[in-house]
């Protein structure tokens, strides 16, 4: 039976303990990670913006992610592909700005860049039977999303599968937009991406989103949750909800 946790959590003072007693529900963060696996942490990185403009995750939630796989082990990296970063310049000011670089100094993580593209087949895809994605992933064992709860304008909510979209490098996400228009297109192809690489661990940065002209022009609004599942799916729905 798959599970969904929804966890208060009212400020980001309070999100050490908020994951913990949240993975606990789920068996603990020993359920999803087993002991020396190299662990990929994939937050939303959309712009250079700063944490408290709720438009990427929040770092102190990263940095509590990152508390928690240490239980287990060590091998841990922060990695996004942000689609409008060129350059070291601009994913410099991206990690600068969103707090991500001085998370993983002081956490003494790996910040990586995916951006090395692998085309991987999906044939059983409804709209999408092949997609580009970073190689980078398929050098950890598992992969933690770390989403943030948002209202989108295309397609109306952004949360756990849609993040994963960042694995796909750079601007090849930007074809991605052309190629699917409208919302049931693009929503069929997030499912179909869902489907080729899903994250083992799903968390969700409910504490401070999103609402309005989502997912970065939007207007702050206080939640006060964070949601936990392996199903991303699964995560998404029960938030809608």
């Amino acid at each position: 039976m798959i599970k969904v946790v929804i966890q208060k959590c009212e400020t980001y003072n309070e999100i050490g303990k908020a994951l913990d007693d949240g993975l606990k529900k789920l068996g603990g963060i020993e359920s999803f990670i087993k002991k020396g696996e190299k662990v990929l942490i994939k937050p939303n990185l959309l712009g250079p913006r700063k944490p408290e403009d709720c438009v990427t995750t929040h770092p102190e939630i990263i940095r509590a992610v990152i508390k928690q796989v240490r239980k287990v082990t060590n091998k841990i990296a922060i990695g996004e592909s942000p689609g409008f970063v060129g350059g070291l310049q601009g994913w410099n000011k991206l990690t600068e700005k969103t707090g991500m670089k001085k998370i993983a100094e002081e956490e003494n993580v790996e910040l990586i860049r995916l951006e090395t593209p692998k085309e991987i087949e999906h044939k059983e895809g409804m709209i999408a039977k092949k997609f580009i994605i970073a190689q980078e992933i398929f050098e950890y064992d598992k992969i933690i999303s770390v989403s943030k709860l948002k209202t989108h304008s295309l397609t109306v909510y952004t949360g756990a599968v849609k993040n994963m979209f960042g694995i796909i490098p750079g601007r090849i996400k930007s074809g991605m937009h052309v190629k699917f228009q409208d919302a049931a297109n693009f929503s069929k192809m997030l499912l179909d991406l869902y489907n080729t690489k899903k994250a083992d661990l799903n968390i969700m940065d409910g504490i401070e989103g999103m609402e309005g002209q989502g997912p970065s022009a939007g207007d702050v609004k206080h939640f006060g949750i964070i949601g936990i599942s392996q199903d991303a799916l699964s995560l998404d729905y029960v938030i809608t909800k």
